[in-house]
């Protein structure tokens, strides 16, 4: 009896392991399923794109479904225009396939969306100990729903007698995929703009030592001091992370944190 068990329960492995090889190898050429990766999401379209070149004609069809592997986001197709959806809190239902399998049905002639994106961010190499900025181009089915932006303002006017450069450090998120993916040729390029803009405005109503606080007090050309520079570095900040109405609006993506990583006088005018 129970070798007739063992028999039956190796049998139902065997049958497991071989459906399993089958729907992800499937899932691996991106026939009919596809496996969601970690943090990252796809737009399902009804045509391959030839390149990542999607304003210049090459299309790929229009956008039936976005599949992805965010923790603790599901996506909401409540609203019949794909450029409307959005993740938000929850946990995605994904099906019995997925469960047992690790795969997701995207159905016949569909494809997934070829992107490129391109992102700075501080960075180092292996056995340096200087953080610089460092661009990276990622060009994928599957892109990632958050990361870093390093926003860089070189000679950002103020009210006073010379100009700022500023390094910002943003934290973003694809709250709308098809946004993102579809409305501009480069939605991080897009952020890194409204957060210059945003910087330019505020520093021009600015002095330069409201900024520089202690480290301008030691040329002996100010009196302010340090905690009134961190409450002025704190409101742009704040009026960065603001900025996400607008990106959201616009290109899909939400600032959800900031980090002001360096303020350097603009050498040629501080004297």
């Amino acid at each position: 009896m129970f070798g007739e068990i063992g028999v039956y329960l190796l049998f139902l492995i065997v049958v497991y392991v071989v459906t399993a090889v089958f729907f992800r190898t499937l899932a691996s050429f991106r026939f009919l399923f596809a496996i969601p990766k970690a943090n990252m999401f796809a737009l399902v379209t009804t045509f391959k794109n030839t390149d990542t070149k999607l304003t210049e004609g090459n299309g790929a069809g229009t956008v039936v479904n976005v599949i992805h592997g965010i923790p603790g986001k599901r996506i909401n197709k409540s609203n019949h225009d794909p450029m409307q959806w959005l993740f938000e809190d929850g946990v995605e239902k994904r099906g019995l396939l997925y469960s047992l399998f690790g795969v997701v049905w995207i159905g016949p002639f569909r494809y997934l969306l070829k992107s490129k994106v391109r992102t700075f961010r501080l960075g180092r190499e292996d056995k340096g100990t200087e953080y610089l900025d460092s661009p990276k181009d990622i060009t994928s089915e599957f892109l990632f729903y958050s990361g870093e932006q390093l926003v860089t303002i070189l000679d950002a006017e103020t009210a006073g007698s010379f100009d700022l450069d500023f390094r910002i450090n943003t934290i973003w998120e694809a709250k709308y995929p098809v946004r993102v993916v579809l409305k501009v040729a480069d939605s991080i390029a897009f952020l890194s703009s409204a957060v210059k803009d945003k910087v330019n405005l505020f520093t021009g109503t600015h002095q330069p030592e409201e900024f520089l606080g202690d480290r301008y007090n030691e040329n002996g050309k100010s009196t302010d001091s340090k905690t009134n520079s961190e409450a002025v570095k704190n409101e742009l900040i704040k009026r960065v992370t603001d900025t996400c109405e607008q990106t959201e609006k616009e290109v899909g993506l939400s600032i959800t944190a900031a980090r002001l990583v360096s303020i350097d006088p603009d050498q040629a005018q501080f004297k």
